[in-house]
């Protein structure tokens, strides 16, 4: 029965160091089930990285990038299964493109644009230098977009009171009022702004507004 216990014993624990990333005795794997995208070598450095793929496009999501050599991570994006990236190889390193949700068009619909490029670069320490550039670019609105972006903003003028109240309309309106402040249309920067002090947050709402990077995007 002991011995049972011990052959069982050692099978989980092989078990377990085959999900986690790092280092085995041959290889450097990923770990948790995610798959190898592509590897990055030079004289000093080995960096994995891992992800899972979509079917439908070539973009990556749960981007995690782990340093074989130093046994660490250099971006973990395990678990996040909402914002895809884009990789490409260079010869000092790799560049990383972010994307970001925001509707588009007339009837508002829901798209993702590259908004962000991260260029990692290597020497001999294993240190990354990092360089970034926006590259956000929303088309141009029409009139009726501008329209919709100005009755939004009156409609949440008109919800101000002294006591905060949860936000009144749908989460996807949150994502027309931040494309009203890239574009800086009427009060919708201000009032995006604002309205953490104007209203109170939970579910898909407090989800949406935590996952829009305005700041960046306007250089605030």
């Amino acid at each position: 029965m002991k011995q049972t216990k011990i052959i069982t014993l050692i099978f989980t624990i092989s078990s377990l160091t085959n999900v986690t990333f790092g280092q085995t005795t041959q290889h450097c794997i990923c770990g948790d089930n995610y798959e190898k995208i592509l590897t990055y070598k030079d004289n000093s450095n080995q960096l994995l990285l891992c992800g899972t793929k979509s079917d439908s496009d070539s973009l990556i999501y749960e981007l995690t990038v782990y340093d074989c050599v130093r046994q660490t991570f250099l971006l973990d994006n395990r678990y996040d299964e909402i914002f895809p990236n884009y990789i490409k190889l260079t010869n000092k390193g790799f560049i990383i493109t972010d994307y970001h949700f925001a509707p588009i068009g007339e009837n508002w619909e829901q798209s993702i644009f590259p908004f962000l490029e991260t260029e990692y670069s290597f020497d001999s320490t294993g240190k990354p230098k990092e360089k970034e550039k926006i590259i956000f670019d929303y088309p141009d609105l029409t009139l009726k977009q501008i329209n919709d972006i100005k009755e939004l903003c009156d409609r949440l003028h008109s919800q101000k009171s002294l006591n905060k109240k949860h936000y009144p309309f749908d989460y996807e309106t949150i994502y027309i009022l931040f494309v009203g402040a890239y574009k800086d249309i009427y009060t919708a920067r201000q009032l995006f702004f604002d309205l953490k002090n104007l209203f109170e947050f939970d579910g898909a709402a407090a989800e949406t507004l935590s996952e829009i990077d305005i700041e960046r995007l306007i250089g605030k």
